[in-house]
């Protein structure tokens, strides 16, 4: 991934959720400002499942200090 904002696809995951089984799709689009690098990921899913990762990815993030 070299070029700024080019997506590349991660990969397509079986998972369980709440018993059942679903499917994940996750990319990733890397924006690139001088030395500062960041990731986006897209994940492709069910809504609530995408939510609670969401959910969960925030708080990873407010804990972080820079």
């Amino acid at each position: 991934m070299k070029e700024d904002n080019e997506v590349k696809e991660i990969g397509t995951f079986d998972v369980i959720y709440k018993g059942q089984p679903t499917k994940i799709r996750i990319q990733a689009e890397i924006h690139i400002e001088d030395v500062d690098k960041e990731a986006v990921l897209y994940m492709f899913s069910i809504q609530e499942l995408v939510d609670i990762i969401d959910e969960e990815m925030l708080k990873t993030e407010d804990d972080r200090e820079f």
